[in-house]
């Protein structure tokens, strides 16, 4: 249920909240990594949870800039009708 509630979370903010979400998962997850190599990480599962939200941020990114395309595309389809 977790899961659910952050991907509605996530799909509520614009797509340069995200960005910056992204940017900041990034960074920790490159926390992990130099924590895990220098073996001080216990939890190594923690690299893969903060991996699969970056991908899950990121879809979402793309849903909503390819709303966007297709919004702008009817918009000017609908312009042109109203032109010829």
């Amino acid at each position: 249920m977790k899961i659910t509630t952050e991907k509605k979370d996530y799909r509520q903010k614009t797509i340069t909240q995200l960005n910056k979400e992204i940017q900041e998962l990034e960074t920790k997850l490159f926390d992990l990594r130099k924590k895990l190599n220098l073996e001080k990480l216990t939890k190594t599962s923690r690299i893969y949870e903060t991996r699969k939200k970056i991908a899950r941020i990121k879809t979402i990114v793309y849903e909503k800039a390819k709303q966007e395309v297709l919004a702008e595309i009817k918009k000017t389809e609908v312009e042109k009708e109203k032109n010829v």
